[in-house]
This record gives C-alpha cells, sequence and structure tokens, in this order.
C-alpha cells in the first residue's frame, strides 16, 4: 500500500511539474511579446509600422489632415 501511494505521488508530482513548465514558458512568451510591442509603441514605432498603423486609420469621412500633422511631427 505505501508503495502504491508512492508511485502514485511521484506520477501526480511530475505531471504537475510539467503542467507548471508548460505554464512558465507560455506566460514568459507572451510576456516578452506584450513588452517588444510596448517599446515599439512606446519609442513611436518604425516608420513601416507607423504608415501600417495610420493606412489602417484611414476611412470615408476621415479628417486627413489630422493625419499629416501627425506624420510630420517625427
Amino acid at each position: 500500500m505505501l508503495f502504491f501511494f508512492k508511485k502514485l505521488n511521484f506520477l501526480i508530482f511530475n505531471v504537475l511539474r510539467e503542467k507548471a513548465e508548460a505554464f512558465f514558458f507560455f506566460f514568459l512568451f507572451f510576456s516578452f511579446q506584450k513588452e517588444l510591442l510596448r517599446q515599439r509603441i512606446k519609442g513611436l514605432c518604425t516608420n513601416e509600422l507607423k504608415s501600417w498603423i495610420f493606412g489602417c486609420v484611414k476611412a470615408p469621412g476621415f479628417d486627413d489632415r489630422k493625419l499629416r500633422n501627425i506624420r510630420n511631427i517625427e
């Protein structure tokens, strides 16, 4: 009976450890991606990203003068 509980404890510990490692790397990856995005936005992005963002902003009836002013701030 003691052997059974030791084996069960060993199996549960290994499963929990693997789940914890997977969660840790998952969290690490997404926190890195979030920080990378924050740094790009904080540093006013690159020119390519700016043009992509401002290209998506344009819509029918959008006042383009504000957009030109934002682009000229660089």
